[in-house]
């Protein structure tokens, strides 16, 4: 049987997370630090996972797929305030207490430690033109 392996990186669509704190506080909270993220939009995704098992030649090999330019969230945050026209507010939250937060929503332990034990890299560059962050 052949494969093919489509792997994301992060979804630009996980910053309808960030919705509650904006509306309430105007603020986004993370850990990113100065960490840079190639967020990809899942529609982008769907194009490859589509394409891979449908179009020959991509029997047997993996695909990165990620967005067009790594950013920090501090940056994405920046671009979405700009977007919607109102300020928000990127609070940078030591692990520890993104660690705490997440064991207090019923996370369970090892999950809470194990997304501060490996940290975001810059990935390759996918060679379709992917959806941008700022439209």
């Amino acid at each position: 049987m052949a494969w093919t392996f489509v792997r994301p990186n992060g979804f630009m669509s996980n910053a309808l997370g960030w919705a509650g704190t904006i509306k309430s506080q105007g603020a986004v909270y993370g850990t990113g630090g100065d960490a840079r993220l190639s967020v990809i939009d899942p529609r982008d995704i769907a194009a490859v996972a589509i394409a891979a098992p449908t179009e020959p030649g991509h029997e047997g090999k993996a695909y990165e797929v990620t967005g067009p330019q790594a950013r920090t969230n501090a940056e994405q945050v920046a671009i979405l305030a700009e977007t919607i026209g109102q300020p928000i507010r990127y609070v940078a939250l030591p692990a520890d207490a993104a660690r705490q937060a997440m064991l207090g929503r019923a996370c369970p332990p090892k999950l809470s430690t194990d997304c501060w034990n490996s940290g975001p890299t810059d990935p390759p560059a996918v060679s379709r033109f992917p959806t941008p962050y700022r439209r």
